[in-house]
């Protein structure tokens, strides 16, 4: 077996100690950072999720209340379907009351449709549409009390009856939501709460209506924190978007008309990315029917969090509430962390590997030391001419056990010196006649 030095025998065992446990250290420290980012995103998937479940329960529980109000005072005839200026009065204070509310009205099967409404601008406006006006649909703003009501706008080709509110109250015979659509005069993405009204005959007699606009619930979704890139977005179970927390819109233009975009279209490229995982996941969206928790890979490699959550109400809607969150937004003080933990274990790497040579090189010199002595004895011994003064003796040093070699030494070469000299004498005695 090849010989190795005594200070490589002391260093690299220690340093190579030393190194596993910083490298133990840093992966420790690094997986615990994982752990915790996954923790922290799972729970601000579900908390997002929750807000924005219960931030569509109240935009959603609202047009349909109005609804039920509206037929109450129909049927205890607060308000009657041919005293059209109480019915616009009505639904206008109820405008003032609830600010979420879009607009609301009523259309008979005759044709007839009176109506207030909110414009983009905050503006309330009333509408009527009757023999009165021709069968066209006369807009108002609302002025101060004392003035007459201005002429807004004037829409001739406005029939109540075609509308996607008016067929799905008629299909459903009792209150319901119509499909989402393309709002008439704004061409803004809007639902409607409707509710089939009978008179006391049991016949039907009308359709009263409230609109949601998306709007309002875009500005909620933007409001709300999903780390420095993530999304929120509703989507139905046919992949058309609802809502997003971004500026991107949920329509665009094709040959001349605005349509609804699907979400794995979206101009937004994590919204698009996530739609076309889950896609890709689930080819029919139908089957997503409890909250699910995802991972996935853009095609950039990043890593993202996924949770999808259904929503459904009372009324027959089925969507979809999608988080998608960056893990890079929630790695940044991970990485900084792990940065300066990988620092200081590689400054404790240094300094225990500096300490250990300094303590190598100070037991190496002790017994060189004692080796130089050693080979001065030995060649003392062999000399023909034994030394008259004693050997001087090996330096002490600090630690115990070379210390007490070094004192052995010295009384061992001090009783050869001794030996030596009684041996010389008893020769030379010898030599005397």
């Amino acid at each position: 077996m090849k010989p190795v030095s005594l200070r490589l025998v002391l260093i690299v065992p220690f340093v190579l100690q030393t190194a596993a446990v910083v490298a133990l250290t840093g992966l420790l420290s690094w997986r615990n950072g994982q752990a915790a980012v996954n923790n922290v995103a799972a729970q601000l998937r579900r908390e997002v999720s929750a807000r924005v479940e219960q931030e569509l329960d109240e935009h959603l529980y609202l047009p349909h209340r109005v609804n039920q109000l509206n037929a109450a005072a129909l049927s205890n005839e607060q308000i009657q379907i041919t005293q059209p200026e109480s019915l616009k009065r009505q639904f206008l204070q109820q405008l003032r009351i609830f600010p979420l509310l879009t607009g609301n009205y009523l259309a008979t099967l005759s044709g007839e449709h009176f109506a207030a409404r909110r414009l983009m601008n905050g503006q309330l406006v009333v509408a009527q549409r009757s023999a009165a006006t021709g069968w066209a649909t006369e807009r108002y703003l609302t002025l101060k009390p004392g003035q007459r009501d201005r002429l807004e706008a004037r829409f001739p080709d406005f029939e109540p009856r075609d509308r996607p509110w008016y067929r799905a109250a008629i299909a459903a015979g009792r209150p319901a939501w119509s499909p989402i659509y393309l709002d008439f005069s704004t061409e803004e993405l809007a639902i409607t709460a409707v509710e089939p009204i009978y008179d006391r005959q049991g016949q039907l007699s009308g359709v009263l209506g409230s609109d949601l606009f998306f709007a309002c619930l875009n500005r909620y979704l933007r409001q709300i924190e999903v780390g420095e890139r993530g999304v929120v977005f509703v989507i139905e179970r046919n992949g058309q978007l609802i809502s997003t927390s971004t500026v991107d819109a949920v329509t665009h233009e094709r040959s001349g008309r605005v349509q609804r975009r699907m979400a794995t279209a979206s101009g937004q490229p994590l919204i698009r990315a996530t739609a076309q995982y889950l896609r890709s996941q689930f080819p029919d969206l139908n089957a997503l029917q409890t909250p699910q928790q995802l991972d996935f890979f853009t095609a950039d490699g990043e890593h993202h969090f996924l949770q999808v959550t259904p929503f459904r109400d009372d009324f027959g809607l089925d969507w979809l509430i999608v988080v998608a969150l960056p893990e890079a937004d929630f790695m940044g003080q991970i990485t900084i962390n792990a940065r300066q933990t990988a620092l200081l274990c590689l400054g404790a790497l240094g300094l225990s590997s500096v300490f250990s040579v300094l303590v190598a090189r100070r037991v190496s010199r002790s017994l060189n030391t004692l080796a130089i002595a050693s080979r001065d004895l030995a060649a003392a011994s062999q000399a023909e001419d034994l030394p008259e003064r004693s050997p001087t003796a090996v330096e002490l040093p600090g630690i115990i056990e070379l210390r007490s070699l070094a004192t052995s030494f010295n009384q061992m070469a001090q009783h050869l010196h001794q030996a030596w000299c009684a041996i010389a004498r008893l020769a030379m005695r010898s030599r005397t006649p």
